[in-house]
């Protein structure tokens, strides 16, 4: 039989970290077009998993220049196939993709597997343009027209965002305030100057960057700009300096009441950003618009979903009063996205109205009450920006159809569709040398047949199967048939994806029915694997589901095959529980090498936060006698690498923080007790042993 991997490929010796560090920054802030088409959480880089795929099918003694030759170049249809169990937002698939897999995707969440098919999904991108221009016809002007303002001559003008805060009744005094964290719309740091605004009439003003305070003229009111009332979900009454938790303040089905303060427009004959406080005009105007609302609300499709409170990891929003999704949008928000929904399921053609119907999902979360506005960069911050419900005192709504600046309008996210479909007709790839970024088209193409019937895919009706399951449960793949596995396994308690999908689902689900997927009120976030709480049974659950999904990877992949995963993690639990899905499954880790996985801006770039993945590659185990290892053993083994490794990277003059080296200290270590092997429960007290020592 020829064999489609070599006996020691060259991932399994060494693999180019160094150089990929330089490409994996860049696109770490700036994602390839078709992997922003919709918003999933800790997607991996494409490129890192490209140079995987790449490395894992040359012999180990390939030259670096060949295998970067090769990563440049269309290998064209290839007879390999390739599994992921945990395909989340598709990564591995489009990359196999590209380098000419057949590939399986697998995936117990409706949002993910909805995600990736519209990501391969071959599409008529001048049909899509014609429908989006119909609904364009149909509401433009009438959505358009609810974010309005009114200048002082006379003059009319497109809103880009309205600018909301929590208002607050003291429980002590009595006296209600605005909840500020502070009193700045917007910071020039270029031009060196801030927009601000006085709390108690809403006057704003442009003053240096460096000032801290200023006096209102209107009301002759003293204003500190950073001392507001209310600072990390603490209030301050202003009256009677009294304190009080701003979770405590809403209650079921009542969140805090809000109101409009201030805006930015667009001005009419400059052509300019400005901002102004909110008049008369822009109250009434956003209360004729809940007039209709509430004339239109039976007929108008949003979701009446209510946010399910059983086994959930985060508490917020229903924590702060929110009970059901639509509470989450004001009533603007809900007309003018009811509106385009409506308009979307007019469409006839399935495939278009699933390409619209993804973009609209995508602009959700910018058109929602949990959005806030970065003021150093002047633009909207949508929800989940920090991969979770974000409470926020002063929220921004933005023009829901979009005009010519603003994020995340459905117009611009419709536009991002589209750049993410013309991507998967000329795909590239990033290089970097001598301190230059360019791309480089490598003729390939994305434009595939997708299936979800696996007798199909094994009879070539498809090149990519894609499942909407648990992979606890691969019996629809037949035994042996896999050459490579490439996944991204949960990290343990890190994030629950599902539950974070739910807030798109309930939008998308009636859609999906027709699929014969996942069928219920919510995504499956209680069925995933994932810690919600850190106690044994939480534990047990999650190591069990783990063991079973790699010895169904296991069962499919062909005996010379290959299984590679990216994972990282600070806490010893995690690495307990892939040591031991490792070794009950009958894995052994050839390999192991970090892999930069975070670009150096965003929100997660904190010092402590880890920003590299440690890559495993994995063979199934022969037959091994179990083996006796030492604490002190294990301890020299791992640090001897880890000091050889933090030279390297060092060497390299990488960014490598003390949270990624803990990381990949425990990655070495697990690596080195599946090759022994030892039993599961002797590397339960390794792991634990080398835990708690200081390394």
């Amino acid at each position: 039989m020829e064999r489609n991997i070599p006996e020691l490929a060259r991932i399994e010796r060494d693999c180019p970290i160094e150089e990929m560090y330089h490409i994996a920054l860049r696109e770490g802030n700036k994602k390839r077009p078709i992997y922003e088409v919709h918003k999933w959480w800790a997607r991996r880089l494409g490129s890192n998993f490209r140079m995987l795929l790449k490395s894992a099918q040359h012999k180990s003694g390939t030259r670096i220049e060949t295998l970067w030759k090769s990563f440049y170049e269309n290998s064209g249809q290839q007879n390999l196939t390739l599994l992921d169990p945990f395909m989340g937002g598709g990564t591995s698939i489009i990359e196999a993709t590209k380098c000419g897999f057949r590939t399986v995707g697998v995936d117990i969440d409706p949002v993910a597997w909805f995600i990736t098919k519209k990501e391969l999904d071959a599409c008529d991108i001048g049909l899509i343009k014609r429908e989006f221009d119909r609904i364009k016809g149909e509401l433009e002007e009438t959505i358009k027209s609810n974010y309005k303002t009114k200048l002082k001559d006379g003059e009319f003008a497109d809103v880009i965002y309205y600018f909301w805060v929590d208002v607050i009744k003291c429980r002590e005094c009595g006296d209600i305030f605005e909840a500020h964290p502070h009193f700045r719309l917007y910071e020039s740091r270029k031009n060196k100057y801030q927009v601000v605004f006085c709390p108690d009439c809403h006057t704003i003003k442009k003053i240096p960057i460096n000032q801290n305070r200023f006096l209102c003229k209107i009301c002759r009111t003293y204003v500190k700009v950073n001392k507001g009332t209310v600072k990390n979900a603490i209030y301050r009454c202003p009256s009677c300096q009294s304190q009080g938790s701003m979770r405590n303040l809403g209650k079921p089905g009542k969140p805090i009441s809000k109101k409009i303060f201030a805006l930015e427009y667009l001005h009419p004959v400059s052509n300019s950003r400005e901002f102004k406080m909110a008049s008369d005009f822009d109250y009434e105007l956003f209360h004729k618009a809940c007039e209709v609302f509430d004339r239109r609300e039976k007929d108008l499709l949003f979701p009446r979903d209510a946010i399910p409170t059983e086994n959930r990891k985060d508490k917020r929003p229903i924590s702060h009063g929110y009970t059901h999704y639509y509470q989450l949008f004001n009533k603007r928000q809900l007309l003018s996205l009811s509106l385009i929904y409506g308009e979307i399921l007019k469409i006839r053609d399935a495939n278009i109205r699933e390409f619209l119907l993804l973009a609209f999902s995508d602009s959700l979360a910018n058109n929602n009450m949990l959005c806030y506005y970065a003021f150093a960069y002047r633009k909207l911050t949508p929800l989940f920006g920090l991969h979770a419900y974000r409470m926020i005192t002063r929220p921004v709504e933005g023009n829901v159809w979009g005009i010519k600046f603003g994020r995340g309008s459905f117009t611009s996210c419709v536009f991002k569709m589209l750049r993410g479909k013309d991507y998967c007709v000329n795909p590239y790839e990033l290089s970097y040398s001598n301190g230059k970024l360019k791309k480089v088209y490598t003729n390939e193409s994305l434009n595939v047949t997708v299936t979800s019937d696996p007798q199909r895919w094994y009879e070539r009706e498809g090149q990519c199967l894609l499942i909407n399951k648990s992979s606890e449960d691969l019996s629809y793949l037949q035994d042996a048939t896999i050459d490579f596995i490439l996944t991204d396994p949960p990290y343990y308690d890190n994030l629950s994806y599902s539950e974070l999908a739910d807030f798109y689902y309930v939008w998308l689900k009636d859609q999906l029915i027709k699929y014969k997927i996942w069928n219920q009120p919510s995504t499956p976030y209680k069925e995933a694997l994932f810690v919600s709480r850190r106690n044994k049974e939480e534990h047990e659950r999650f190591v069990n589901g783990l063991i079973k999904v790699f010895r169904e990877c296991r069962r499919v992949l062909k005996p010379e095959g290959l299984m590679i995963l990216t994972y990282h993690h600070k806490d010893i639990r995690a690495w307990i529980s892939l040591a031991t899905a490792f070794l009950e499954s009958g894995f052994e880790v050839t390999n192991v090498f970090p892999i930069r996985s975070e670009g150096r801006s965003g929100f997660h770039s904190a010092s402590g936060n880890i920003k590299w993945d440690s890559v495993f590659c994995c063979r199934p185990t022969g037959l091994k006698k179990k083996r006796v290892i030492k604490q002190h053993y294990l301890r020299r083994w791992t640090n001897t690498r880890m000091h050889r490794w933090t030279k390297r990277l060092n060497d390299a003059g990488t960014e490598f923080s003390e949270a990624d080296a803990k990381s990949l200290l425990f990655s070495l270590a697990v690596a080195r007790l599946t090759q022994y092997p030892v039993t599961t429960e002797d590397a339960i007290k390794l792991l634990n042993g080398l835990n708690s020592k200081r390394w």
